[in-house]
Formats: C-alpha cells, sequence, structure tokens
C-alpha cells in the first residue's frame, strides 16, 4: 500500500482550499502551505537528485539554461518511488478533484515535463502558458501541482512563480508571485490564460552552491468541456518587456544592460525555433496539399447511374462533408434527362443554407435547414459524352473539436435521371 503523503490536516480543509482555488485571479489556483507531512518533506529533500554540472545544461532551444529535470521518478527508488506510487492512488487524485472541481483527473506515468525541477543561479522561465495535449497518451492537461523543496527561500532570490494576467499586454500584465518555500505545494489550472513564468534565480555570490529545487506533476483528463478546448498546441511563451524600473533619458548600469541583452538574445532564440518550425510546418502543409490534388483527381462520389466521374474540383470531403461547391465533369454511358441530389445536415443545426444545382446551363435553388433533402434539376436530353455538373452552397457550420473545417452539408448521392 502506497506511503499517504499529503499532511491529514489539507484533506480537512479540502473545502476551503476549493473556494480559494476558484476565486483565485488572474485565474483559478491555491497555494497549501504545510502540504506534505513534515517527515515525508524532509525525505525528499534529503533525497533530492541534484545536478552534478549546472555548466552542461541547456534549454528546448538548445540554448544555455542551467536547470535539471528528471522524469523517471519511479527509477529515482526510494522515496521518491514510494511519492510515484501514491500520487497513482484514488486517494490523491481524488483530493485534488475535489479541491480544484475537475472530475477523473488522471496521473500521468511518463511525467512528460514533469517530475524533479531544480534552477540554478540565473534559470527561470519567460512567461508562458503550458502545451495541452499529452504527445503520448492524447489526454488533455488539466492541472500543474508544484511542491517546493527548498529549506530556505527569500524572495529577492528570484525564482518565485509569478501568475499573469495577460503576458501579451507587456504595459498592464498584473503579476502575482509565490515565494517557493519549503513544503508549500501551488496547484494551477492549465489553459490558454494560464499564463505564468518564474523570474530568474539571482543568489548572492556566497550562496550560488544553492538551487531552488521543486517536485512537479502534471494531471490530465480523456475529454474536456468544449468551451475550454482549444487545438492542439505546444507551448507558448512570451518575452518580458524592459524591467519597470528604466526610464527615458537614464544612464543603464551594467547589471540593466546585461538584463536587456539577455532579453533580447532570448527573443532571437525563440523566434529562431518559431522560423525553423514555420519552415517544417510549410513543407509539410505542401506534401499535405500535393496529396490533396491528387486524392480529388481520384474523387470518390456517391453517384447513381450510367456514368463516373472524370474529374473534380472541389471541396467534398472523404466523409462525404461538402464545403462550398463541388464541380463535376462526369462520362455518360447513357443519355441523361436530369441530375437528383440527396443531402443532409445535422438536426440541430437551425441556420439555413441556399443550394444551388447547375448542369446543361440549367439552374435550381432552394434553402435547407436541417435533417434530409432532395433536390432536383430536368433539362433536355445530354447525348454528350460530359456533363458538367456544380453544386454551390455556403460553409456555415464548423465542426467541434479539433476538426477545423468549414462545412455545409453531406453530400448522401447524386442520382443521374435516365429516359426510361
Amino acid at each position: 500500500m502506497a506511503t499517504d503523503f499529503v499532511s491529514p490536516a489539507v484533506y480537512a480543509a479540502a473545502g476551503q482550499y476549493a473556494l480559494g482555488f476558484q476565486q483565485a485571479q488572474p485565474f483559478r489556483h491555491v497555494v497549501i502551505d504545510n502540504f506534505l507531512k513534515p517527515e515525508c518533506a524532509r525525505q525528499l529533500v534529503d533525497s533530492f537528485p541534484a545536478h552534478p554540472n549546472p555548466s552542461q545544461l541547456v534549454n528546448e532551444f538548445g540554448d544555455p539554461n542551467p536547470k535539471s529535470a528528471i522524469s523517471d521518478v519511479a527509477g529515482l527508488g526510494g522515496v521518491y518511488a514510494e511519492l510515484d506510487r501514491y500520487i497513482q492512488t484514488p486517494g490523491f487524485l481524488r483530493l485534488m478533484e475535489q479541491i480544484t472541481g475537475v472530475p477523473d483527473l488522471k496521473y500521468d506515468p511518463h511525467y512528460y515535463g514533469a517530475g524533479t525541477h531544480e534552477n540554478f543561479h540565473t534559470a527561470g522561465l519567460d512567461p508562458h502558458y503550458d502545451f495541452n495535449i499529452h504527445p503520448i497518451t492524447r489526454q488533455h492537461r488539466r492541472l500543474n501541482a508544484i511542491i517546493y523543496l527548498n529549506d530556505e527561500w527569500q524572495a529577492e532570490w528570484g525564482g518565485s512563480i509569478a501568475f499573469h494576467s495577460n503576458a501579451w499586454d507587456l504595459e498592464n500584465d498584473q503579476i502575482t508571485e509565490v515565494v517557493p518555500l519549503l513544503n508549500r505545494c501551488v496547484v494551477f489550472e492549465t489553459t490558454e490564460k494560464s499564463w505564468h513564468s518564474v523570474p530568474p534565480v539571482n543568489l548572492p555570490p556566497e550562496l550560488r552552491h544553492k538551487s531552488r529545487k521543486s517536485f512537479t506533476i502534471y494531471l490530465y483528463t480523456d475529454e474536456r468541456p468544449a468551451a475550454e478546448t482549444a487545438p492542439e498546441h505546444g507551448t507558448v511563451y512570451v518575452q518580458e518587456a524592459l524591467p519597470k524600473t528604466m526610464r527615458p533619458g537614464q544612464v543603464l548600469s551594467e547589471e540593466d544592460y546585461q538584463k536587456v541583452r539577455a532579453n533580447i538574445q532570448r527573443r532571437h532564440s525563440y523566434l529562431r525555433a518559431l522560423y525553423k518550425r514555420e519552415y517544417q510546418f510549410s513543407t509539410h502543409i505542401a506534401a499535405l496539399a500535393t496529396e490533396c490534388r491528387t486524392l480529388r483527381r481520384h474523387l470518390h462520389v456517391p453517384l447513381i447511374g450510367y456514368a463516373k466521374p472524370v474529374q473534380a474540383d472541389s471541396s467534398l470531403d472523404v466523409d462525404g462533408w461538402l464545403g462550398a461547391h463541388l464541380s463535376l465533369t462526369l462520362r455518360l454511358y447513357k443519355p441523361a434527362l436530369g441530375v437528383r441530389l440527396h443531402g443532409w445536415r445535422p438536426d440541430d443545426e437551425q441556420r439555413p443554407i441556399d443550394v444551388e444545382l447547375v448542369a446543361q446551363n440549367q439552374l435550381v435553388k432552394r434553402q435547407c435547414l436541417n435533417g434530409g433533402f432532395t433536390m432536383e434539376l430536368l433539362f433536355a436530353a445530354a447525348d454528350s459524352r460530359d456533363l458538367e455538373l456544380q453544386i454551390r452552397t455556403q460553409t456555415l457550420q464548423v465542426q467541434g473539436g479539433t476538426d477545423m473545417r468549414e462545412l455545409s452539408f453531406i453530400v448522401d448521392r447524386l442520382e443521374i435521371i435516365h429516359p426510361s
């Protein structure tokens, strides 16, 4: 049976912490002091896996950044393996659910981005919000829980966790800081508004053998409310503005100059990474566009009659959904007197769309709501080998979740009317 690490007082006060979590600004969070039993916190501090050489550490962009992280928590053995077993228990997960109001929380066996974190002198994090989809399990990231393991820490040493109202708004961004004191736990939601940062650790010269230590837990759910669901993204960073102490006409000190220089270098590194990623995306998009053009040349249309599609310029997808238009060239094997379109729109779709069916210089038009519908266009007998056909409409429906297509209705089937 896993050791119960959390203090009984935290379980007893879970309702009070839940109220604080819901009311917190600039986004939902709660600070819980004396989170672990004192003896458990002591064991974690004494067994913390300190990194032997901070000068070798780099960030995700390959730039020097003296921050160490270990995600193989079970592999650390001892008290950390026991903590790993505890985090998986229903008791801990239900406690987190009770405090945050997020149901059906799931433990991450991979500790992707989580585990032990150690920040040495100068290490910090620019304002950011976190990735939202686990790259392996595909679950939704919902909560961060950070337990600080520093025997002593002072606010002037930096390294606090800072919550931002809006990191894009450099002039009006409101910041709340929480000092990383021993056995303090900070729990906060993961959304596209949960901006947070870690100001760089700034230790006095005689204390630079110290580091800011923490244990981080990310919790997930299989599903997420639609109103809180965004397209999958990585961590989004915003570099900080100039120090607020700087004013026009001021002579910069050496420290001020180095801060500005470091800030510009971080921006360069981030922009370089973004441009590299954009190039990769552009290459991938170009390959997909080529593949789409190939697929459209071999478009499968649900067609009934003595004809087959030989050319298409369309936005008819493989699941039958139509975008704004479908242009087809049909090869006729018997004369045709008309075409009949059978379509369907979702039952909860109340916005009307106009659908036009065009062939042989004839046009028929109708307004369609939800449910199934049929349109018929008759014309003088088409004896020519090829028949040009168009369907035109508007894209009013946007599918939910990760499906970002603009769509109109499902083409159930196209029926060619032949002489009896």
